[in-house]
């Protein structure tokens, strides 16, 4: 999918010589737009201002950019926004497509692992000189590793963060209070972490593990990468453009990741966590929301899942674990981008800057789908749910103080390079290889994707 994400706009932007045949693919993706996005239908005669708005199909972000737009067009009558809602899975897609055509929506909500591609094509207005001009706007009170989240190399500011995304550590509280263990504490270490897991594996009769102490999906860089880098590794170069799998100290780090499954047996590996008494695959829940793992990384947007699910035990949410060399918290982010293209630049910018102002921040919070972005609603009651799980949101907003932007890690999201990690870690986790052989290999096959892209 991301392979064709970049050859589509490779299409429309220069990268391919034969020039007869782009303009044969352009009309095609044209032709092909036309009849996707519904585009063809006539707008309303009306004296406003029509701005298109895409975003993901899904419920709650279709319901959240209704809200959002009818919150803002009460404050600017002389606009409508036009809601556009993709299919998720073809959501990267539509929107290459889109660009190569000429048809990108004014507005579009962007990932951060969006960015460099969109970027390098040059399909997205540059937001900084807008949000300077803006007296109005505090870019200040955003916090800094989410607006880096959306940034380019010489600072510019292609997508306006609208949450603060990091990673924390859930556990279950009452698998804690059975084994004699206290709440994890904000500065604990990957010792004390390792202890408690030990201590949270629990074995029936027979011998066989019922409840592990640890879970993670650990082909996500969110996790691995936060848990390589507090342990000394480097995984990504200075810039950006290449992976460091092969390195000593990335290698360490690895290695104690796989450990816990393989020699520490605390850990369950993704084929326990998916057979654990069959019952993950027949719910498609995860391994902790049914009690099987006492441990787990995860985001804030999995606490409403989870308070919906988890009925059976307490639980609640800690910063990670402080590594042997630093303490380190992967932070990522989503957002609003506008098209180059757009031809109306301002009205566009006074919608995507609603969203990141306190209002269109507590719409936003007030549903569920994350924490604010800005610094000054950290305490606002639009998240913080009173009586409800997990108590101690405060490790959410703390985790900030060693957060690393995601710019660091960007290019281990690709999905190529992706599945390369993950059979890494399967292979290392079935000890079809050593975890080091492992990794040395896949490095070398990710810079090669890598080296190929940049050509």
């Amino acid at each position: 999918m991301h392979e064709l994400f970049h050859r589509i706009l490779e299409i429309r932007f220069g990268k391919r010589r034969n020039d007869s045949w782009r303009i044969v693919a352009v009309l095609l993706i044209s032709v092909m737009i036309a009849s996707i996005s519904g585009c063809g239908k006539p707008e309303k005669k009306d004296s406003r201002i029509h701005l298109r708005f895409a975003c993901f199909a899904y419920k709650q972000e279709a319901d959240l950019a209704a809200r959002l737009a009818a919150a803002f067009e009460k404050d600017h009558p002389n606009v409508k926004i036009d809601i556009e809602p993709i299919d998720g899975l073809d959501y990267q897609n539509k929107l290459a497509m889109q660009s190569a055509a000429g048809t990108l929506p004014d507005v579009v909500m962007l990932a951060d692992a969006l960015i460099p591609t969109l970027t390098s094509y040059k399909v997205l207005l540059d937001l900084k000189p807008f949000a300077q001009a803006d007296k109005t706007f505090n870019l200040s009170d955003i916090y800094p590793q989410m607006l880096q989240a959306g940034m380019g190399d010489k600072g510019e500011i292609y997508m306006m963060p609208r949450e603060l995304g990091v990673v924390v550590m859930f556990y279950n509280r009452t698998a804690f209070r059975k084994a004699g263990l206290p709440d994890p504490k904000p500065d604990w270490t990957y010792d004390e972490f390792l202890q408690m897991a030990k201590k949270l594996t629990i074995k029936d009769a027979d011998g066989n593990i019922e409840q592990y102490g640890f879970y993670a999906p650990y082909a996500w860089s969110g996790f691995y990468s936060s848990w390589v880098e507090s342990n000394g590794g480097k995984i990504v170069s200075k810039d950006h453009k290449k992976v460091m799998f092969d390195d000593p100290a990335v290698l360490k780090g690895l290695r104690s990741i796989t450990d816990l499954v393989t020699k520490d047996s605390v850990a369950a590996s993704p084929q326990q966590a998916t057979t654990l008494s069959g019952t993950v695959s027949a719910s498609g829940m995860d391994p902790f929301s049914i009690g099987k793992v006492a441990m787990m990384p995860q985001i804030f947007p999995q606490v409403a899942m989870f308070r919906t699910v988890i009925k059976k035990f307490d639980w609640d949410v800690q910063i990670l674990p402080r590594g042997t060399v630093s303490h380190v918290v992967c932070s990522g982010s989503a957002g609003y981008g506008i098209s180059a293209d757009t031809k109306h630049p301002q009205e566009a910018w006074q919608f995507v800057s609603f969203i990141a102002r306190p209002e269109g921040q507590r719409i936003f919070a007030s549903g569920g789908n994350g924490i604010p972005v800005l610094k000054s609603l950290r305490n606002d009651p639009c998240w913080r749910k009173s009586g409800l799980p997990p108590a101690n949101l405060d490790a959410f907003i703390q985790s900030t103080q060693f957060a690393t932007g995601p710019r660091d890690r960007l290019i281990l999201d690709k999905p190529e390079v992706g599945d390369l990690i993950s059979a890494a870690f399967d292979d290392s986790f079935n000890s079809l290889r050593s975890t080091e052989d492992a990794f040395r290999e896949v490095s070398k096959k990710i810079n090669k994707i890598l080296k190929e892209e940049e050509e």
